[in-house]
């Protein structure tokens, strides 16, 4: 007879995405009954939640937790003015980047509903994969290369593993923060550089939170985002830590970032605070025409630009150098000449 020893939960934040029609999450709390430690996973639960996890399952865990952040994924916003264009939007995406395709990329493309995921694989030609397959056909001609790319849903969003993903596509944002997490993880696995790009239409409404906060509102608002780095409300949602492209080692940076590294910063227009003391004069004599050159032995001789001193300067302040040149230039400012 074999003896039990613990007991443990892969994949904990379900409890929360999907008791609504996991009805055996209902009787979790069972678990107990076997006298044993049970400890869960997870690399989504957000920290606000572990504390109410022996509330919800009247359970004692020990909780295993990995943090979100991803080196490989390349996050990316696009919006398209209406829901019946994001169809088109994928299609035109999926025809640029499947050029580049090697034998064993793959690209996974997450829907929100049944009925999504069929128009869209209409659209592209290939068969869809949903909680009403009977088999995993439409998976198995993706994993052997007959399809390159698999409309889906939820079905696949979690514990689902093919190393060479190069881009997952959300077709409008997911229902949590913690489920569009899970179906970005299934990309990038063998540690090479995944686009992850979620596709909104202007439409979508503004979904509400239920008793806990599973990042509902969070996930809509950050989808707005058109500034700020695109890891740092997922981080700062899952993790409590909010992280920039930046701050991750070797990471890929997300196209906001990208935008900000390769465009001027914004032009700013220079003030001062108002001040009681009356400024001096304006004078229409030039800046370089009131600094008098004097050598070092005081003979007065052609000045030099300002360029041309400061990098005298930094040449003469070398380390390297054992002593100053002699011929240095000093610039004395005259006001009001």
């Amino acid at each position: 007879m074999k003896t039990l020893y613990r007991v443990g939960f892969e994949e904990i934040h379900k409890l929360w995405t999907d008791i609504s029609y996991r009805p055996a999450f209902n009787f979790i709390y069972r678990i107990s009954s076997t006298g044993v430690p049970v400890f869960a996973t997870t690399g989504s639960l957000p920290e606000h939640l572990l504390g109410t996890l022996p509330e919800l399952t009247s359970t004692v865990w020990k909780t295993i937790r990995m943090p979100s952040n991803r080196k490989e994924f390349i996050y990316e916003v696009r919006r398209v003015p209406l829901a019946s264009s994001l169809t088109n939007a994928i299609v035109n995406y999926w025809q640029e980047v499947s050029k580049s395709y090697k034998d064993q990329d793959r690209c996974l493309v997450f829907c929100r509903t049944l009925n999504d995921a069929r128009s869209l694989g209409n659209a592209l030609g290939v068969p869809c994969y949903h909680r009403e397959c009977l088999d995993t056909t439409p998976v198995d001609k993706w994993r052997a290369g007959e399809n390159k790319i698999l409309p889906t849903t939820l079905k696949l969003g979690c514990g689902f593993h093919y190393q060479h993903v190069r881009d997952v596509i959300h077709m409008e944002i997911s229902y949590s923060m913690m489920d569009q997490y899970q179906e970005d993880s299934r990309g990038g696995r063998d540690g090479l550089p995944c686009r992850v790009i979620t596709f909104c239409s202007e439409g979508f409404k503004k979904p509400t939170c239920g008793d806990y906060d599973l990042g509902e509102v969070a996930l809509y608002e950050w989808s707005f985002e058109s500034k700020r780095c695109l890891r740092i409300s997922p981080s700062n949602f899952l993790d409590n830590s909010p992280i920039s492209c930046s701050l991750v080692s070797f990471a890929s940076f997300c196209a906001n970032c990208n935008f900000q590294l390769f465009n001027p910063p914004p032009h700013l227009p220079l003030t001062f605070p108002a001040s009681s003391v009356p400024m001096p004069p304006l004078s229409t004599t030039s800046l370089s025409s009131r600094f008098t050159p004097i050598k070092a032995d005081g003979k007065i001789l052609k000045a030099k630009p300002i360029m041309a001193l400061k990098r005298s300067v930094q040449e003469d302040m070398n380390p390297s150098r054992k002593r100053l040149r002699t011929d240095m230039y000093v610039f004395l400012y005259t006001p009001g000449i």
